[in-house]
């Protein structure tokens, strides 16, 4: 095996006490390598232009694209991979019921599901639906900020990084409201204010659709984390750079956040999960580095908490999409605005 792994004490994986701002768990598993690296080039499919995604999800032979929405257009292409062209655009940016002013998707049970932080809605459309010009949105309020949300069933919406807690994973109840708070951050250093503290161990979620396994990768160190569907650590895997979470807090606008400072490095920047394996975009960069908001690495771990694989990009991308079935991975040239594939 060409990775090692190191069971470190608490001293070794914080330094100095001095230095502990956040801690996000007693028991890290550090590994410093791969068993394996391949490389990934890349190759246009269609050369119809797109606006930049932020996520892709696959359904079928459609994929649903998820897209930051510059244009204030609309949020949603549905992609027919057999004709590669867009056959629909859906939910229109704005402040209507049917509007969005965000969108975070994902997929469960057959439904569409999406996420307004800044309207703090979840809504869902049947997958049946999704060619309608304006598919109705069932809709639920939330009374909370997330930073990223997952679906783990048709009630439970999963949360990440509510600044007003001190845990990792809020369990909302979308038809009662309530909230159930899991994983405890193993130290935060008090003097900080929590809104800092939170903002800086951001991190995305991702929910294994056969087992429910939770998934947290996060934003600011090569760190991940999985849980069972209740909340109770499995594992807790560290590498294979091994950085800590660097920033320092500010004020503004009465609100406590995280300012990049010069050693802060960007670690994920986007995930795919499938029942089989778990798979990162890595970025790796400082701030002032040309690749720090994109990945030019995909790390590949299994739900065991073992590394697999790193696969090495020709060039750098922000989203990306796996159909394990086809070995294919999906994504979008941040240069001539096409989609993308490649075989793994």
């Amino acid at each position: 095996m060409k990775y090692i792994y190191l069971i470190i004490s608490i001293f070794l994986y914080i330094g100095c006490a001095k230095d502990i701002k956040i801690k996000l768990n007693d028991s890290v598993v550090q590994f410093s390598s791969f068993p394996s690296t391949d490389t990934l080039k890349f190759v246009a499919i269609s050369n119809q232009l797109l606006e930049e995604p932020s996520k892709m999800l696959l359904q079928g032979d459609k994929m649903i694209i998820e897209t930051f929405c510059k244009a204030k257009d609309k949020h949603i292409a549905i992609y027919s991979l057999p004709e590669n062209r867009i056959v629909n655009e859906i939910i229109k940016y704005g402040e209507g019921p049917d509007e969005m002013l965000s969108c975070d998707i994902d997929m469960v049970n057959n439904k569409l599901w999406l996420y307004d932080i800044s309207k703090k809605r979840i809504g869902f459309i049947p997958i049946d639906s999704l060619l309608l010009d304006t598919p109705n949105i069932i809709q639920h309020k939330t009374n909370a900020h997330y930073y990223n949300t997952a679906m783990l069933n048709d009630s439970i919406m999963l949360g990440t990084n509510d600044m007003s807690k001190d845990s990792k994973i809020a369990y909302v109840n979308i038809n009662t409201n309530s909230v159930t708070s899991r994983g405890k951050y193993a130290y935060l250093d008090q003097s900080i204010a929590l809104e800092a503290l939170i903002d800086a161990s951001s991190c995305y979620i991702n929910v294994n659709p056969a087992t429910k396994d939770i998934l947290l990768s996060y934003r600011y160190t090569d760190m991940i984390e999985i849980y069972n569907s209740e909340g109770e650590i499995k594992y807790a895997l560290q590498g294979p750079k091994c950085f800590d979470i660097e920033f320092q807090a500010v004020k503004a606008k009465g609100h406590s956040r995280m300012a990049k400072t010069q050693k802060t490095r960007k670690a994920y920047v986007n995930s795919y999960v499938t029942k089989n394996a778990i798979y990162l975009l890595f970025s790796g960069c400082k701030r002032n580095e040309k690749d720090w908001a994109n990945g030019t690495e995909i790390h590949v771990f299994s739900w065991d908490g073992e590394p697999k694989k790193q696969y090495v990009l020709k060039e750098p991308i922000y989203t990306f999409a796996i159909d394990e079935d086809k070995r294919v991975i999906y994504s979008y040239s941040l240069q001539t605005e096409e989609l993308l594939k490649a075989m793994l």
